[in-house]
């Protein structure tokens, strides 16, 4: 395989704020535990809205374990959606579902609500 090098009228450049979306910098201190603390770094990063990190702190005190996590999570993902969050709620979906097991019932429902609403955000079909 070859490569071309591009002409300069093909090479363009973009700063950051040409981006249709900036990536969240920094890891936030979210809850003590630190393997919970990581996953809610984990997917706010996924969506980047300023919002979660409140409200996920909010949440944090009530929880303990992962039933918990995936109680309170569930509860974001449906607020969010009532307030056409879209992006925000599917990615609350996928954090609580994350701690599912997979034997849990819900775990299945659950992961196919997270993929058909990132498909309907991001415009996939098929």
């Amino acid at each position: 395989m070859n490569w071309v090098q591009p002409s300069e009228d093909q090479i363009r450049t973009r700063s950051s704020t040409d981006a249709l979306f900036q990536f969240p910098v920094g890891y936030h201190r979210l809850h003590p535990d630190v393997s919970l603390n990581f996953q809610m770094n984990r997917f706010y990063n996924w969506v980047g809205d300023p919002q979660m990190l409140d409200e996920m702190r909010a949440v944090a005190p009530r929880i303990i374990d992962y039933t918990d996590f995936t109680r309170e999570f569930l509860a974001l993902a449906e607020h969010s959606l009532s307030n056409r969050q879209q992006l925000k709620g599917a990615f609350y979906l996928r954090a609580a579902e994350f701690f599912m097991f997979p034997t849990e019932a819900a775990k299945r429902p659950t992961r196919e609500r997270f993929l058909q609403l990132i498909k309907t955000h991001y415009g996939v079909t098929g």
